[in-house]
C-alpha cells in the first residue's frame, strides 16, 4: 500500500503484514478509509492511511470492491452473489444475498438506500432498500461488467470487458450502449460530478468524458501497464494506479508518471525540449544516472506513437536527440522516456512556421 501527502509528487510504502492484493480502496473526507482484497481481507484506517487495522466480517469470500456513503454506512461486492453491509464503520458486517450466484466486481451507492452491483455475464442488480432486496436489470451484455459509478440516483455508467460501456439516466431501468472506441478491458470508472469522468483499463487505457459519459476521448497515459483504479480529485485532476507500482497523475491535461519513492528512485531524467513551441525541429535532452536500455518516443494527444527516437542501450550521462517536427500536424505532443520499470513524460507543442510571431 502506498500513501502520499504532497499531492502525489512522492509516495511512501505503508507496511501491512500478510495481506493479499488489494483491488479497491475507499477514502472519506474525515480520514477514514477502507481497503479490501483476497478471500476475507478488510482493512480500516482512521488517520488518512497512516495506520491500518484488520477487520473480521465473520465469513469468507473474495472481496472485490468497496464503497462508503458516509463514515458509518458501507458496502462490499463479493463473490457468489453476496454483498457485505456495515452500519457502524466496519465493526460489524451483514451478508446480503443478491439472488444470483455470479461473482460481483463493482459496486456503487449514492446514499444508504440506492445502489447497484455488477459482475460476470453482463449482470447488473439494483437495490432501493439498502441491500435488503435486489432486482436484476436488463443490460443486454454478455461481457463481464467490472465497474459501476452513479453520480446521483438516476445517472450511472458501467464498464467492462472489451471496452464495454453502458449509460443510464433513469436509475438503470434502461441501459444504452456507449461507444468507447477501444477494445481493451476497462477496470474502473469514476466521476467527479455529473459531467466529468475517467475510465481506465488494460494497456494503459485512459478515457475521459466531459458530457456525462455520452462520449469518451482517449487520453495519453505515458504507460502501457494495466491500470486497475482511478480517483478523480476534480474535473481536471486524477490519479490512476496499476501493475508494477504504476501511478499516473493528470493535472489540467498534463500527464505525469510517478513511482513509489521506495526503494529505488528513477534513473531517468527527461528535459524539456527546445525550442518549444517548435516549427521545424526541436532538441529533446535526457540523462541517465546509470547505463541501461531506454526508449524515447513521441505520441500525439490521442496516444498514437508518431516517432521513435531512441530504442537501444545508452551509457550513463547526458544525451540529446533531434525531432523533426515540420512534417507533424500542429498540436500538443508528448515525449516519453522509458527505462526498466520507470517512465517519464514531457509535453511539447508543434506549430506551423506561420503561427509564430
Amino acid at each position: 500500500m502506498l500513501r502520499t501527502s504532497d499531492g502525489g509528487q512522492s509516495w511512501q510504502r505503508i507496511a501491512i503484514d500478510s495481506i493479499p492484493a488489494l483491488p479497491d480502496i475507499c477514502m472519506l473526507e474525515d480520514g477514514t478509509g477502507f481497503a479490501v482484497g483476497g478471500i476475507r481481507t478488510i482493512l480500516r484506517t482512521s488517520d488518512a492511511g497512516e495506520h491500518w487495522e484488520s477487520l473480521d466480517f465473520g465469513g469468507s469470500g473474495y472481496l472485490n470492491a468497496v464503497t462508503f456513503v458516509d463514515p458509518a454506512y458501507g458496502f462490499i461486492a463479493s463473490d457468489s452473489g453476496f454483498v457485505l453491509r456495515t452500519t457502524d464503520r466496519g465493526d460489524h458486517w451483514t451478508r446480503q444475498y443478491t439472488g444470483s450466484d455470479i461473482r460481483l466486481w463493482g459496486i456503487s451507492f449514492t446514499d444508504r438506500s440506492n445502489g447497484t452491483v455488477v459482475g460476470n455475464g453482463g449482470y447488473a442488480l439494483r437495490t432501493t432498500d439498502g441491500g435488503a432486496s435486489w432486482a436484476a436489470q436488463t443490460v443486454n451484455a454478455t461481457e463481464a461488467l467490472i465497474s459501476v459509478c452513479f453520480t446521483d440516483s438516476l445517472n450511472g455508467m458501467l464498464v467492462g470487458d472489451r471496452g464495454t460501456m453502458y449509460r443510464t439516466t433513469d436509475a438503470g431501468a434502461h441501459w444504452r450502449t456507449i461507444a468507447s472506441g477501444i477494445a481493451e478491458k476497462l477496470m474502473k470508472v469514476r466521476f467527479t460530478d455529473r459531467e466529468h469522468g475517467i475510465a481506465v483499463g488494460y494497456s494503459g487505457t485512459v478515457l475521459r468524458t466531459t458530457d456525462g459519459g455520452e462520449s469518451w476521448a482517449v487520453q495519453f497515459a505515458a504507460t502501457t501497464e494495466t491500470l486497475f483504479g482511478v480517483a478523480c480529485l476534480d474535473s481536471l485532476s486524477a490519479t490512476a494506479v496499476g501493475l508494477n507500482g504504476t501511478i499516473i497523475r493528470t493535472e489540467a491535461g498534463s500527464v505525469t508518471s510517478a513511482r513509489c519513492s521506495e526503494p529505488l528512485p528513477s534513473f531517468l531524467q527527461l528535459g524539456q525540449n527546445y525550442p518549444n513551441p517548435s516549427t521545424a525541429s526541436t532538441t529533446i535532452p535526457f540523462s541517465l544516472s546509470r547505463s541501461g536500455h531506454v526508449s524515447l518516443s513521441v505520441y500525439n494527444i490521442l496516444g498514437r506513437r508518431v516517432a521513435v527516437l531512441v530504442d537501444e542501450q545508452r551509457s550513463a550521462g547526458a544525451h540529446a536527440v533531434q525531432l523533426e517536427t515540420n512534417a507533424l500536424p500542429p498540436g500538443v505532443y508528448f515525449s516519453v522516456l522509458h527505462g526498466g520499470e520507470f517512465a517519464v513524460t514531457k509535453k511539447l507543442l508543434v506549430l506551423h512556421s506561420g503561427s509564430v510571431r
